[in-house]
């Protein structure tokens, strides 16, 4: 049988000393539980929007999209990758502002 030790919390370490450390595993007497859940806090499902844009802008700005646009033409007179770049940019600030929009 394995010794238990107690903390201030109430709750015991279960402690294996023929390998001289302490297990994950965690009672707690004071809940009665069986199945120990970990309290984790969970991400906001508002901020999901968020990281989805952040990774929008790494795929708009990233290798394989600039260099198909870095080809030598001109639209209005720009070259089509700092025609790209501006119109990306210009679409990904507008998405965050309607999504911040949005959240608040």
């Amino acid at each position: 049988m394995l010794p238990l030790v107690a903390n201030t919390e109430g709750e015991f370490l279960v402690l294996d000393v023929a390998a001289g450390s302490l297990h994950g595993a965690v009672v707690s007497l004071a809940r009665g539980c069986e199945d120990v859940e970990m309290n984790r806090e969970q991400p906001e499902p508002r901020h999901a929007h968020l990281v989805a844009l952040g990774a929008l802008g790494g795929v708009l700005f990233g290798y394989p999209l600039l260099a198909v646009f870095d080809v030598p033409a001109m639209v209005l007179g720009v070259p089509v990758l700092w025609a790209y770049l501006f119109v990306a940019w210009a679409a990904l600030v507008i998405a965050v502002a309607v999504a911040m929009r949005r959240l608040n």
